[in-house]
């Protein structure tokens, strides 16, 4: 790769991260340490915010653990496949259900499911239902890699119950808590499936603060808990399951198997509840075609510029993560600094970008869809640098060390080394930020353009409205547009 470019494409990684990640910390830390106490005084809680912030928890805790559980016999039936990619119609289904925005999973399953009092059981459920692929892909490559081995080696000396419950599951158990923490952090922050649900959470509570005040200090303080909650959960985590054993490395992987009937029927029976239920439940109240075609007619240049944002934020966000895990001596302290970023709600990262942006010459970034972009990388670059870490942890620091050594640039590492190792897993990455950030409302609700209006505005107004037709076409909409990235995932995943 030329040098010019390989320092352009450098530059404008760390641009990304500086723009959306470095400098509105920045500006968060220094209006915080000039009212500190403002600051302290929001974050003691009222017995409301308490008990809102309980329920978010406890909500998100049982919503990971149903998903992990849910996950068992998709696991099983990936494990067998010994490479994920070795099952690329199955792994392209996974990547679907992810794909497709919460909040219209939610809309779907609203129609499925006239909740009649339980509300917090149908919020978790359709959590679940959503979630359940990303500890299938986890635990299905623990499996494979150690599960198996540990399995077949105890069945040596003892039954089969015995062998799973004393040595496979011990083998796996720091997979299922990486897995359950992700889905958990996802869930905590959600906002458009409780509300979707008709619940009122603490990530409601933070963006009705958000919306109703201009001092930063009012919202970062009641913030401070779930930023808190979650960096525990992490420690955590990462003492229990370090050093996580590989779960990507294919030279790590047992041969493929003969795929299990049971587990197969068991995967197909969840995704059909994970895909055509909620999809049925929307259809079957659309008012035709014609409400469709009224929709895009009136919609189409805010989809567009909705589906650009948040493109650009789900590119933008791993091309940062393979740029920052390249610079060895920083990788790090950036690291920790985006996953602390991960933690924070969408209500403050907004607060937080109108605070950086909302000032003389940086109106060319605040009036525009940069803004979003940017607010969109902010809130979930963490996902492309869990993953970025992990393809360079299992893939040996050692390739980026002595790839540098031989003259190539961070950016040849990048796109040369870490991208086409992983290709499918980057391509998923991208395409899970993009979905997510489609549908992420508290960002967006502080962050919007005034040149368009984000699709998950709209998606919230018409619910508010009850505006049916206009909202069940948006939603089919962007789970049409959801099969493109998984069909370009299944043909990546077959070319390996």
């Amino acid at each position: 790769m030329p040098r010019p470019l390989a320092i352009a494409g450098s530059a404008a990684a760390w641009i990304i991260f500086a723009a959306a990640i470095a400098w509105p910390a920045a500006c968060l830390v220094a209006f915080l340490a000039g009212s500190p106490g403002e600051f302290l005084a929001g974050v003691v809680l009222s017995p409301r915010q308490w008990t809102l912030l309980a329920k978010s928890a406890s909500l998100a805790v049982a919503a990971a653990i149903v998903s992990t559980i849910l996950a068992a016999a998709p696991a099983y039936a990936i494990g067998l496949a010994g490479r994920q990619s070795d099952r690329p119609l199955l792994l392209s289904a996974l990547w679907l259900t992810l794909l497709f925005p919460p909040m219209v999973y939610a809309f779907g399953w609203e129609r499925v499911w006239a909740s009649g009092g339980a509300s917090y059981l149908r919020c978790m459920l359709i959590w679940s239902l959503w979630s359940w692929p990303i500890p299938a892909m986890i635990l299905g490559g623990a499996w494979s890699r150690q599960g198996r081995a540990a399995f077949e080696a105890a069945l040596l000396h003892t039954h089969p119950l015995s062998a799973l419950f004393r040595v496979v599951l011990p083998a796996i158990a720091p997979h299922a808590m990486i897995a359950i923490l992700i889905v958990g952090v996802l869930c905590f922050n959600d906002y458009a499936v409780p509300h979707a649900c008709g619940l009122t959470l603490f990530s409601t509570e933070l963006l009705g603060i958000a919306m109703n005040t201009t001092n930063l200090a009012e919202v970062a303080g009641p913030a401070a808990w779930p930023v808190a909650l979650t960096l525990v959960a992490f420690f955590a985590a990462a003492k229990f399951a370090m050093p996580l054993p590989s779960i990507f490395d294919p030279s790590t992987a047992l041969s493929t198997t003969r795929p299990s009937p049971r587990a197969d029927v068991a995967t197909i029976l969840l995704l059909v509840f994970a895909l055509p239920v909620p999809t049925v439940g929307l259809l079957r109240e659309l008012g035709g075609f014609e409400a469709v075609h009224r929709t895009i007619v009136i919609y189409a240049a805010d989809m567009l510029w909705s589906m650009t944002a948040a493109g650009v934020a789900g590119t933008a966000a791993v091309a940062v993560a393979l740029n920052v895990l390249c610079a060895p001596r920083a990788a790090g302290v950036l690291l920790g600094l985006t996953f602390a970023c991960g933690s924070i709600p969408g209500a403050l990262i907004g607060t937080a970008l109108v605070r950086a942006y909302n000032r003389d010459g940086l109106g060319w970034v605040y009036d525009d869809w940069l803004i979003v972009a940017l607010g969109y990388v902010a809130r979930f670059a963490w996902i492309a640098m869990l993953v970025a870490w992990l393809v360079a942890r299992e893939h040996g620091t050692q390739i980026i060390h002595q790839a540098r050594l031989d003259g190539a640039s961070k950016l040849d590492v990048a796109v040369r080394v870490l991208a086409p190792m992983r290709r499918p897993l980057f391509t998923a990455a991208t395409a899970t930020i993009a979905a997510l950030a489609l549908a992420e409302v508290p960002t967006t609700s502080l962050v919007r353009s005034p040149g368009f209006n984000p699709v998950a505005m709209i998606l919230i107004d018409k619910f508010h409205r009850l505006e049916d037709d206009v909202m069940i076409a948006l939603s089919l909409f962007l789970m049409v547009v959801a099969f493109l990235p998984a069909f370009l995932l299944r043909r990546s995943a077959k070319a390996r």
